[in-house]
């Protein structure tokens, strides 16, 4: 015997694309008030509305939260019924109808379309059901095919995908150009960033020099974003550059390494820039209170490998304390600056016998381009091309790039590194470290080794 209709437990589940509303208008608003008149014409209880919007009926029933409540709500046995408006609000998927089909009929739960009519009580509803998602399916395919091409055609022509472009970016027709209202602050947060290694810091002197303010979660965006070395949608110069791509990679390493502050409110000066010699894992950072003979406590900060206390096979036990770290690295670092400024000019005479014409190299690309953009190659063959030039243009800049550190790591021969360390703040002192060192590494007998940053400028900003 079945349920009077006044008494059905009714779910009113609405669903929309963004692009759907955009173009077809299929609103949530007016979805959602004719399902609501048509509960109160046929008098049934409404147990709850179920959202999902913004989101596509090709997505998996596991990506779409509203169902899944209303999922939820089905297993635990509050509906009876699911109205929605079509068919497609519910599904364009066949496999993903069927996953939830199966759910709704152990729960002995029924769904109805208010402006269709449909059966899945004989085999020919059902049938009807199957034709009409396949068709739905395959418009859907269609559209995002047509969808594709469009966009696959703009990148072809160094076109943007969407107007949305990264700020200090901004559209000038059909091509990305520099956002000059935003572009001091912008190029002053990657150099100050680049610098110091501390968002805060690149943060607080971009305010300072251009009165626009850079929020922390946009900060994080920035650091993260290719589009600033010129790479939009995965095409090289769709874009101008305000860093390089080697820039670029160098801030994703400094991203890694920069200090955090613990839970406790400690900060630890070689967060992220300490390693274990014997197994390669960063090291973490610990701290005990210390009691000195005279009663007062300090608290002393130390690092060691996790993964000889997991028992990972590493044998590295040492405890090594942050204050050993640093009074070793201070001994350490003219000899490293004196080996580094040898390679690199080892590096630099090397680049110079197979240097090669960069402007050359940049009127081959140019032509790479046009050629392009005129349809006379293929994507992957551009992209071939523009690698092997790259390549060259880079191996060719090497020796500029090789002069640079040598005359950079000679501005530091003569520092005091002691009296300059004693003269730092503790978060100056952070700073120092993660500008001047790539790596630090500790083995069990403490014996340390390190690797310096090639770019000296965020060293020779604390110096000065």
């Amino acid at each position: 015997m079945g349920i009077p209709d006044n008494h059905l437990r009714t779910a009113i589940y609405v669903r929309v694309s963004t692009e759907e509303q955009k173009i077809h208008g299929l609103s949530i608003e007016a979805q959602t008030e004719a399902l609501d008149e048509w509960a109160k014409a046929h008098g049934v209880k409404v147990v709850g509305h179920y959202n999902d919007a913004g989101i596509s009926a090709r997505k998996k029933h596991t990506k779409r939260p509203e169902l899944l409540r209303l999922l939820e709500d089905v297993k635990a046995g509050r509906v009876d019924l699911i109205v929605f408006t079509k068919l497609d609000r519910w599904f364009r998927n066949i496999a993903e109808y069927y996953k939830v089909q199966e759910i709704l009929e152990a729960n002995n739960v029924n769904w109805k379309t208010i402006h269709e009519d449909y059966d899945t009580s004989t085999a020919s509803g059902r049938l009807k059901i199957n034709i009409m998602l396949s068709v739905a399916q395959d418009e859907a395919d269609r559209t995002s095919e047509r969808i594709k091409a469009v966009f696959d055609a703009k990148k072809k022509n160094g076109e943007p995908v969407t107007g949305n472009v990264p700020t200090g970016y901004r559209l000038d027709g059909k091509t990305i150009t520099y956002d000059h209202e935003w572009k001091d602050a912008v190029d002053t947060f990657f150099s100050t960033y680049l610098a110091s290694g501390s968002p805060a810091q690149a943060r607080k002197e971009a305010l300072r020099r251009s009165g626009k303010v850079i929020s922390y979660q946009l900060a994080t965006l920035m650091l993260k974003n290719r589009a600033y070395s010129g790479s939009f949608h995965g095409i090289q110069g769709m874009c101008p550059q305000y860093i390089t791509e080697a820039q670029y990679a160098r801030i994703q390493r400094m991203r890694k390494s920069n200090p955090k502050a613990a839970p406790t409110g400690r900060t630890y000066l070689f967060s992220g820039l300490v390693f274990c010699a014997e197994c390669g894992h960063r090291l973490s950072g610990a701290c005990r209170d210390v009691v000195r003979k005279d009663g007062t406590v300090y608290s002393s900060k130390y690092y060691l490998c996790q993964h000889h206390y997991v028992r990972s096979g590493c044998k590295n036990g040492a405890c090594t304390r942050e204050r050993y770290i640093e009074d070793e690295l201070i001994k350490l670092i003219p000899d490293e600056i004196n080996r580094t400024i040898l390679g690199a000019k080892n590096a630099s005479s090397t680049a110079r016998q197979n240097r090669v014409d960069v402007g050359k190299l940049k009127r081959r690309l140019a032509r790479l381009q046009e050629l392009y953009l005129g349809e006379l190659i293929d994507l992957d063959a551009y992209r071939k091309e523009y690698g092997a030039i790259q390549a060259s243009i880079q191996s060719a800049e090497a020796v500029k790039d090789a002069d640079s550190r040598v005359s950079g790591f000679q501005m530091l021969l003569g520092v005091d590194w002691a009296e300059l360390y004693a003269s730092m703040e503790e978060d100056e002192r952070g700073e120092l470290w993660h500008a001047l060192l790539r790596k630090v590494s500790i083995d069990h007998n403490k014996q340390i080794t390190i690797e310096l940053n090639e770019d000296m400028k965020g060293v020779l900003s604390h110096v000065k």
